[in-house]
């Protein structure tokens, strides 16, 4: 396939496998093409762009499945129609630089260091940790969605997030089939199991105390209120 394109870098692919047939994406430097049935063929979308696209599939859109797009900060759906794709603009200033989809069929995307969701209903979750999220992994048939921050790892399994501890430092990491995480260093090559009998759940300020604080406490306890003030994670701490 390379041979094909002697002028161009493949940034990312996607392989995408429906009955019996079997396509493969591929986002180069300078466009998107699908390699299916032994041809090779360039996608243009009008107005959209192609270039350093990642691509990922399965999040539905409109009910169905579909390939989706992310380049140039733009976020769009791809669906079959007539021997050909129609493209379909979701978002035009989400500067993604990773996109996963969970068993779940959820949309995880990684943006300028936080987690940005598109629900499979099509409404946004936005999380911001203490720390900034470097990698995330996550595929369509593991229940777990591995997140690194700067100097820990976290977990997504079964709706709750989990701190994971005694993991080493590591300089790149990757998913594997059976949902447990390869890491790397210079020194070593990693597995990082999920628990059989599932994490204990750590309770964070972010996750668990600043939404209780913001529905419930906030009205009262606010700064320069007529309570003290809660509205922080060390104030919290020093006045509970």
């Amino acid at each position: 396939i390379q041979a094909l394109l002697p002028d161009e870098t493949v940034s990312s692919i996607h392989t995408v496998s429906k009955e019996d047939t079997q396509s493969l994406w591929l986002g180069t430097d300078m466009g998107l093409y699908l390699w299916e049935n032994e041809q090779l063929s360039e996608l243009e979308v009008d107005t959209l762009p192609t270039a350093n696209a990642l691509i990922t599939y399965g999040h539905p859109y409109n009910g169905e499945a579909a390939l989706w797009i992310a380049a140039d900060k733009w976020l769009y759906a791809l669906l079959p129609k007539d021997e050909a794709y129609v493209a379909f603009a979701v978002h035009d200033n989400l500067n993604i630089s990773a996109m996963n989809i969970d068993n779940e069929h959820r949309l995880w995307c990684l943006v300028d260091g936080n987690i940005v969701i598109r629900e499979v209903d099509g409404e946004w979750s936005h999380l911001a940790f203490d720390e900034n999220v470097t990698s995330l992994h996550s595929n369509i048939k593991s229940p777990a969605t591995w997140i690194a921050l700067e100097s820990s790892l976290v977990v997504h399994q079964g709706g709750k997030f989990f701190p994971v501890s005694d993991v080493p430092d590591f300089t790149t990491s990757d998913m594997a089939d059976d949902a447990t995480l390869v890491i790397a260093n210079k020194d070593a090559v990693s597995r990082v199991q999920l628990p059989s009998e599932g994490p204990k759940e750590t309770i964070g300020w972010i996750l668990h105390i600043e939404p209780i604080y913001d529905s419930k406490c906030s009205l009262c306890h606010s700064p320069d209120n007529i309570a003290e003030d809660l509205s922080s994670k060390e104030t919290w701490s020093a006045n509970i």
